[in-house]
């Protein structure tokens, strides 16, 4: 081993890491050595080293060793930390108060967070309509006061993770549930019974609930999520736990749904709502609300406007904020700012969220983990024992190459798409240019064509999609196709639905209304006219294909790519949202194939 002493043991990179890693590599060098600005590089100064502990140096280098350090560094921590033993250190020092985990300061956890803040800070890009370009924004999920840091509690399972690079296993002393082992887990919920997937959800969730009071499962559209939920709801009722309630949903066609579902287990008497035309929330009971409808009495309390609020949202707001459970349906919303808001409010409740996706498009994850906790389960659409227990149907993914389409030079200055990266064009633009594609009359022809014959196949009705709603409407003018998009009322919505569901009809347009909370168990195929690059709106309209059903073995999602076709830097960007979406399902285990629009056998 070269000795410090000796001769000058320089300490440097030897190839580029990102900003969070060159973070650790500089506070381990501040530490330890002192920078040479002639060799540009730390040398390593015995002084220093004898400043502190060996036990203490050696759990720091334990940290930063997964990094490209010189090999001569390398060697001599490695044979300076030889002696010291691997065993690790036991802190009970952390508590959970309100939303957070508190670090005190006589936790050695305190200490070594200047090595971890990096992995609780969010950074994510947000569109500067001023300066036309995307920005980076940097929100650390963390807050460090006088003798304390405070961290969000749902992030505990990472700290924990990398508290054992410093040799120490972090543990919460106030633990929700002291003994998980002794809570009954129920095989059977309202004569269902759990199958051994929801089982192993509802067990693992229990686990993090009984630390941290929260957790997020993943789980596909049609596997059971709101079984999973139900499971939980009565296993904390059973232990005492859970008085009230509340379940959190998007729309009211969710609330209905699980309304209906929870007056099956627990008595329609236990079942309150809160949407836009009904407020009958119940202390003691479970309580089904849309979240815009909470939002709002929320949000109007905290503003110092309580004068605003009337008797009976005053007393909901109570309820509320003193509810013993919060679940959160389709929790990848949970980053919204209204979402954070409402669950933040009432610190003490366990949190609950239930998504296919539990990722955002935003690199908002991290903001998502922090409320609730990293997911516990991550169960694909793709896992095998949703097809050996025909719980889902499997989906072939077609991308349709389209290369028919022209756009002249004066269409592509206009909307100033000659930009080489996305993040220089605003997405309006992007908006403007792909409404106008799938306006096109060919490519709605093409898409009907597919629709058509794949209803003539199988029988089983077929959903033609858009994200934009005006070029829809002129589809169905021009083929006389029935349309499901917002401005159609509840009534008409429903009927159009129903319609789907009984098999009653062959082909219908619809919007960004199906993407996530409809059942439509016959749906056999879903031609997507413009599918984007977003993992999750992907995922969540792939779920609508999965429900089994009589003569259903296969579902079917048609891709449309304009990559191919003469639409000048609006080619370059279709062609990058292919990419991410193909690598994306072929990481999640789908079938994908690429096919020319000439070449579709149908």
């Amino acid at each position: 081993m070269q000795s410090v002493s000796q001769s000058k043991l320089h300490m440097k990179l030897t190839n580029y890491v990102n900003s969070e890693d060159f973070s650790l590599y500089v506070n381990f060098a501040r530490k330890i050595a002192f920078y040479d600005s002639n060799s540009k590089a730390w040398n390593i100064s015995l002084a220093k080293l004898q400043l502190y502990s060996k036990a203490d140096i050696c759990a720091d280098y334990n940290y930063v060793k997964y990094l490209p350090l010189n090999s001569e560094v390398k060697e001599f921590f490695d044979e300076y930390c030889k002696e010291i033993e691997t065993a690790t250190t036991l802190t009970n020092d952390l508590t959970v108060d309100g939303n957070y985990v508190i670090i005190p300061s006589r936790s050695p956890l305190y200490e070594k967070f200047e090595y971890m803040k990096s992995h609780f800070i969010m950074k994510y890009k947000t569109f500067d309509h001023t300066s036309g370009h995307y920005v980076q924004n940097e929100v650390p999920l963390y807050t460090v006061k006088p003798g304390q840091i405070l961290l969000f509690r749902g992030l505990f399972s990472v700290l924990k993770d990398l508290s054992k690079r410093f040799g120490i296993n972090a543990n919460i002393n106030n633990r929700y549930i002291e003994d998980v082992t002794q809570v009954n887990i129920p095989a059977s919920v309202g004569g269902k019974d759990l199958r051994v997937y929801q089982l192993d959800a509802v067990k693992r969730a229990m686990n993090s609930i009984a630390e941290i009071r929260g957790a997020l499962i993943q789980m596909p559209t049609g596997s059971g999520k709101t079984l999973v939920g139900e499971a939980l709801i009565k296993a904390l009722t059973d232990i005492g736990k859970l008085k009230t309630a509340f379940i959190i949903v998007e729309s009211q066609d969710l609330l209905n749904q699980w309304a209906e579902e929870l007056a099956k287990v627990f008595g329609r008497e236990k079942i309150g709502k809160l949407y836009q035309n009904e407020q009958s929330v119940k202390e003691g009971g479970i309580n089904v609300v849309t979240y815009q409808s909470l939002y709002k009495v929320v949000r109007t309390y905290l503003t110092n406007v309580r004068h605003s609020l009337d008797v009976n949202e005053n007393v909901l707001f109570t309820i509320y904020k003193d509810a013993d459970f919060i679940l959160v349906d389709e929790a990848h919303h949970l980053p919204a700012d209204s979402i954070s808001t409402i669950l933040t409010v009432n610190s003490k409740a366990v949190r609950v969220g239930l998504s296919a996706t539990p990722f955002r498009e935003d690199n908002r994850d991290l903001l998502l983990h922090s409320l609730t906790s990293v997911p516990v389960v991550r169960y694909k659409m793709t896992d095998e024992i949703f097809r050996k227990l025909n719980v889902l149907v499997p989906i072939k993914v077609v991308n349709v190459l389209v290369d028919f389409l022209r756009m002249s030079t004066e269409d592509d200055r206009a909307y100033e798409i000659d930009a080489p990266d996305d993040d220089d064009i605003r997405p309006s633009k992007i908006v403007k240019m792909s409404s106008r594609i799938i306006s096109e009359e060919t490519v709605q022809k093409l898409a009907l064509y597919i629709a058509l014959k794949l209803h003539e196949r199988y029988k089983l009705p077929v959903i033609i999609h858009s994200p934009y709603a005006k070029p829809l409407r002129e589809m169905s003018d021009r083929f006389g196709i029935p349309l499901l998009e917002g401005q159609k009322t509840d009534a008409e919505r429903e009927v159009l639905l129903q319609k789907l569901r009984n098999n009653e009809i062959e082909v219908v347009l619809a919007t960004t209304l199906v993407d996530e909370g409809i059942d439509i168990p016959p749906l056999v195929g879903l031609v997507m006219m413009l599918p984007g690059a977003s993992r999750v709106k992907l995922v969540q309209r792939l779920g609508r294909l999965t429900r089994p059903h009589k003569g259903k073995d296969t579902a079917f999602a048609y891709l449309f790519d304009y990559s191919k076709s003469k639409l000048g830097a609006l080619s370059n960007i279709f062609e990058r949202q292919k990419k991410k979406r193909d690598d994306f399902m072929r990481k999640e285990g789908y079938e994908v194939s690429d096919v020319h629009w000439k070449d579709l056998k149908l």
